[in-house]
Order: structure tokens, then sequence, then C-alpha cells
């Protein structure tokens, strides 16, 4: 689900479950009540400023669909505008890891230290890799992780 706070899971028991019941799992889940909640498969409904500007999203208006008849399954993206507030669940609290801040021996230096050694029998013979692959990862860790 996609609203105004960002993106949160709804578990559901499948695809086969109405638009009311998609609703009610919203509210137990998210704590949004049934009649604030507008639902649409079309993201301009975040764009929505005026309740009249809602009136618009009809696609999941009727309550009795079914969201396998929409094509909506697991990992579909469905839009949520809603009025009113809401105190949102925050996730686990981050604690930093490993050694930061803390006093270490020159043993303990070089105990956490990786050697890299030749390696005097290969595992492989040759590598033979597709350089629209190549290309492709390249691009996909530039874009997400860089």
């Amino acid at each position: 689900i996609r609203s105004r706070d960002g993106l949160e899971r709804v578990t559901a028991d499948g695809a086969h479950i109405t638009v009311s019941q998609l609703k009610s799992l919203i509210e137990e889940q998210l704590q949004i009540p049934l009649r604030n909640q507008t639902l649409s498969t079309n993201r301009d409904l975040l764009l929505a400023k005026t309740p009249t500007d809602l009136l618009a999203f009809t696609d999941l208006s009727d309550p009795n669909l079914r969201l396998s008849s929409l094509n909506i399954g697991h990992g579909s993206m469905v839009y949520l505008a809603y009025e009113g507030e809401r105190t949102i669940r925050g996730g686990p609290a981050v604690t930093p890891a490993g050694s930061f801040g803390r006093k270490m021996t020159v043993d303990d230096l070089i105990a956490r230290q990786m050697r890299v050694t030749r390696q005097e029998k290969s595992h492989c013979d040759s590598v033979s890799v597709d350089r629209d692959c190549a290309n492709a990862f390249q691009h996909y860790v530039n874009e997400s992780l860089a």
C-alpha cells in the first residue's frame, strides 16, 4: 500500500479477497478507519487535494469486487488516500554495529584483518560473461546501491 506516509505492506490470504476485505485488513494492520479510505490502482490518487478529487478514482469503489479480477496479487501496488491523522509504528531501533567507539589492541586488529592469499589451484578454468548481462548488472548496482 502506498500512501502519503510512504510504502507499507498489508498481509492478505491471497488475491481472492474482495475490496471490502482489503479495506478491513488496512483498518486492522494500518489503523486507518474504513470510512476514511479511498483505494485505487492509479498513482494519481496521491495527488488529489480535495474530497471531490477523490471521487474520480472509482476502480476500487465496488466493495464486492475481487482483487484477482483487477490483476492485483502479491507485490501489486495499491494506492491509498485517507483523511485524518494517524500514528505510524516505527521500525526497529538502529544501533551502531561493529567495533565503532571500542578500544582495540594490536592483537584484536590482527585477528580481525582479512588476508588475501594467492590461490594455487583455480576452481574453474575459464569464465565467460555476457556483455549485456554485465552492463545490466553494473547499471543496477550504480542506480540502486550507489
